[in-house]
């Protein structure tokens, strides 16, 4: 019961995990940008 509970949550936490990594790398790249924009 647990492994089936298992499987079928690993796709959903992958995928949130991705959405926060997304969010992470895309925030850190608007960052890096404003602070170029900044510099010039």
């Amino acid at each position: 019961m647990v492994k089936q509970w298992l499987i079928s949550y690993l796709p959903q936490s992958k995928l949130a995990l991705n959405l926060i990594l997304g969010i992470i790398c895309l925030n850190s790249y608007t960052f890096f940008l404003f602070v170029a924009i900044l510099h010039r």
